[in-house]
């Protein structure tokens, strides 16, 4: 559907969808276990938007044929692609070792971020009952923990939209040579933003792990620093693995 930059483009408004549908799962939760009293009712009433866009995409979405995009730009290599069976996809892709380091990467990443969403909220009621002397997560009061989660599904949206953003841009700047990467312009651009992208959110993660006790602003924006570099690292890990 898409060719060269314009691929990029499409997957990093692709990718705005992960902390868009997060963070509004958080925000949504919340407010539907504080007006309906139970926590069922987020799980009860989010199936209704899966179901829409479910039937909007049946009845929408058109499957294009594979290499339509760059005939149509007049590549010729893409009258050359032929089907393959799906073993022998699956073996092509085996022996690429940057594929499958990059994949190996990506599930580290996700897993991750995954236990991030659940233990997030969590470690922030722990810490404000251990701050307010409290014996249990269970004593935090109903409107107190909407807010925490509000506030984590609104972190979780700016940061992720925001790295997707800026890990998209700045891979593509460094590849092309623009603005500051004039002279360090590299075709590794993507692997080289994954990895700094991963390694600076694993310490963000930790010191704002440290913080909860002390100062939780702090530790907010930790976390959406966290959240906004392994956005990064996914939009340019989709980005190289397609190309």
């Amino acid at each position: 559907m898409f060719v060269a930059n314009g691929r990029g483009r499409a997957l990093m408004f692709f990718y705005f969808a992960g902390p868009l549908g997060s963070g509004f799962g958080y925000m949504f939760g919340s407010y539907a276990n504080s007006l309906l009293n139970g926590w069922q009712w987020a799980l009860r009433l989010t199936p209704v938007f899966g179901t829409i866009c479910v039937v909007l995409v049946i009845l929408i979405i058109r499957e294009p044929e594979r290499g339509e995009a760059e005939t149509a730009t007049g590549a010729t290599a893409a009258n050359r692609i032929e089907a393959t069976s799906y073993w022998s996809d699956i073996v092509a892709l085996l022996q690429t070792r940057t594929y499958v380091s990059a994949t190996i990467a990506f599930t580290a990443v996700i897993f991750s971020m995954m236990s991030l969403s659940w233990w997030g909220p969590m470690s922030v009621c722990l810490a404000f009952a251990m701050n307010n002397k409290l014996n249990s997560t269970d004593d935090i009061n109903k409107q107190t923990q909407a807010q925490i989660n509000f506030l984590f599904g609104l972190i979780t949206m700016i940061g992720g939209l925001t790295g997707v953003i800026t890990g998209s841009l700045w891979a593509q700047m460094w590849s092309s040579g623009k603005c500051c990467f004039r002279w360090v312009r590299t075709k590794r651009s993507n692997a080289i933003v994954c990895a700094s992208g991963s390694f600076m959110g694993t310490f963000f993660l930790f010191f704002g792990l440290q913080f909860m006790e002390r100062n939780m602003s702090v530790a907010w924006v930790f976390k959406l620093f966290t959240l906004l570099l392994f956005s990064s690292f996914r939009t340019s890990y989709l980005e190289r693995t397609v190309r």
